[in-house]
């Protein structure tokens, strides 16, 4: 038998990464519109992501304005890699705090989610 040995290379842990980004993005929006019961627990975990999905919104748009520049293009191939643990501990941390019942209205549950990732980043 042959010992196999299995590399991955930046594009493929940039695709992964993105992957799951966008899918998570996309269930946690699918479940926000179609099941009105889990909404008030969804929202909590969409404001935990909010300040993570901005920063890639931030990534694509500077690349997109200044794709020569050489920050803008680190940013863009690398910033998913390397913030795929931060996106991984907030959707961990809003998860567990999408449980807690206050606040009752959805824009304050959502609030609260968005505090998350700075919480999680004092520690």
């Amino acid at each position: 038998m042959s010992d196999v040995i299995l590399t991955m290379s930046d594009e493929l842990l940039t695709t992964i990464a993105v992957s799951v980004d966008l899918g998570v993005l996309l269930v946690l929006a699918t479940l926000f519109f179609h099941v009105p019961r889990l909404r008030k627990k969804v929202v909590v975990v969409l404001g935990a992501l909010t300040p993570i999905l901005a920063f890639y919104g931030a990534i694509i748009v500077a690349f997109a304005l200044d794709p020569h520049d050489v920050s803008n293009g680190f940013s863009f191939y690398a910033g998913w890699v390397m913030t795929f643990g931060a996106f991984l501990e907030s959707l961990a941390v809003g998860v567990f705090r999408a449980f807690v019942p206050r606040p009752i209205n959805l824009f304050g549950r959502y609030l609260v989610g968005c505090a998350i990732p700075g919480l999680a980043s004092v520690y």
